[in-house]
């Protein structure tokens, strides 16, 4: 219930669904590890309506994790080389993390104005099976690409200029959160209708 109270002013539409990441078993079996996650997403669906994504490796779905749970979610792995998880491994995937050492450098052809959104550290880069359109109806709620709803207070639209742009079609905003542990997150808005995106 934490997690999905943390995180309800972001379940809206054009966010993606939310991710579970999965890199450490916490001393559990396979069969205890696999029923907390199928615990774990299901109740979050129910307590959403939402189907979280399951992000981890591929040694780690075949190592630590019963083949039901793997096959009953949508799959984000990482796995950094040139080779994907199914070639690789065999293993599905449905988002492939091929890449932690991206740079995000962009000159606006408009303005001329250079970004760097790289300047204090590197991105991760990440691939897809399928079109812009599946690819929202699968790992966005609602299928729409611009969220409008100000994630510390859910009731207040958030302004366009309270974004920092990033470049033409991407604007960011970044906060924190006082919780049991401190964390930061961003908030990455994307115009998908943009051609130059």
């Amino acid at each position: 219930y934490y997690f999905s109270s943390i995180i309800k002013p972001y379940l809206t539409n054009g966010y993606l669904k939310p991710v579970l990441d999965l890199e450490n078993d916490g001393d559990l079996s396979v069969v205890e590890l696999s029923k907390w996650v199928d615990t774990f997403m299901l109740t979050f669906e129910k307590q959403t309506g939402i189907k979280p994504i399951l992000y981890t490796n591929p040694g780690y779905i075949l190592y630590n994790l019963d083949s039901s749970v793997s096959s009953k979610y949508y799959l984000w792995m990482a796995l950094y080389s040139t080779k994907s998880p199914d070639v690789a491994y065999g293993v599905r995937w449905d988002i492939w993390q091929y890449s932690e050492s991206g740079k995000l450098i962009y000159t606006d052809p408009a303005t001329g104005t250079r970004y760097d959104a790289t300047r204090y550290d590197a991105v991760d880069l990440d691939k897809s099976c399928g079109t812009l359109d599946s690819f929202k109806g699968k790992f966005m709620i609602g299928g729409n690409p611009n969220p409008t709803q100000n994630p510390t207070n859910p009731a207040t639209p958030v302004a366009d200029d309270t974004f920092e742009e990033l470049y033409t079609g991407i604007r960011y905003k970044k906060y924190t959160a006082d919780t049991p542990r401190p964390v930061v997150y961003y908030v990455v808005k994307v115009d998908l209708t943009n051609p130059k995106v």
